[in-house]
C-alpha cells in the first residue's frame, strides 16, 4: 500500500465541546467523531485459509480487512447540578452513523477475486450518570456508564465474486436483506 506524501500537516478535528455555567446549573454540548477512515485488521502473515461465502478458499494479504468509523459520530448533552458539596449529572449521549468493513481476498495464482463490504448502522442513545461529593481534602466520586438506552442496529452486506458460483464461472454481485434490531441493554460500567 503506497500512500502520496503530502508537504504540510491536514489536521482533522475528531472532538469539539462547549460549556455553560448558571449558577448551580451547568450544561454541555459536545461531538467525538472517529478520527480513522483506514483502520486494519492486520494479519501476521498471508492467510490462505479464509473461505468465501460461496466456499472458495481464498488468500488474504496483511491489509485484506478494512474498517472505516469515520461515518459514526456520537453527540453527547451534559448536564450538572451542585447541590451544598454534592454534585450530580447526566450524560445523554446520541449515536448515529455508520461503520464500513471490506474485505478483498484471491485465489491462489490468479486475478480472480472476491470483494464484501458490510455495514453496520447505528441510530439512537445512552444514558450514563454521576456524582461527586466534596469532602474538604477529599472528593469521593462514583458513575455508572450506559445505565439506559436503545440503538437500532441495521446490517447489511453486499459482494462481488468472479471466481464463480459452484464452479460455473458466473460473476456474482449479490446484496442481503438488511436486517434490524434494536438494542436496549448495554455493558454497564461502574466506577469510583
Amino acid at each position: 500500500l503506497l500512500r502520496s506524501k503530502k508537504a504540510k500537516w491536514t489536521i482533522a478535528p475528531t472532538y469539539a465541546g462547549a460549556a455553560l455555567k448558571i449558577g448551580h446549573f451547568a450544561l454541555g454540548l459536545s461531538r467525538k467523531q472517529p478520527e480513522s477512515v483506514s483502520s486494519y485488521q492486520k494479519f501476521k502473515t498471508l492467510q490462505n485459509s479464509i473461505l468465501a461465502p460461496d466456499g472458495y478458499r481464498m488468500t488474504y494479504n496483511t491489509l485484506s480487512d478494512k474498517f472505516d468509523t469515520s461515518g459514526l459520530n456520537t453527540y453527547v448533552v451534559t448536564g450538572a447540578i451542585k447541590i451544598s458539596r454534592l454534585s450530580l449529572g447526566t450524560n445523554f449521549n446520541i449515536i448515529k452513523g455508520d461503520i464500513k468493513r471490506t474485505q478483498r481476498g484471491r485465489t491462489f495464482n490468479s486475478n480472480k477475486r472476491f470483494d464484501s463490504t458490510e455495514t453496520v448502522s447505528f441510530d439512537g442513545y445512552t444514558v450514563d450518570v454521576g456524582a461527586l461529593m466534596d469532602m474538604g481534602p477529599l472528593r469521593l466520586g462514583a458513575s455508572a456508564r450506559n445505565l439506559k438506552g436503545a440503538v437500532d442496529v441495521v446490517r447489511s452486506i453486499s459482494w462481488y465474486d468472479n471466481v464463480g458460483f459452484n464452479g460455473n464461472g458466473v460473476v456474482l454481485n449479490w446484496a442481503s436483506t438488511s436486517t434490524k434490531e434494536r438494542k436496549e441493554q448495554f455493558p454497564r460500567t461502574y466506577s469510583a
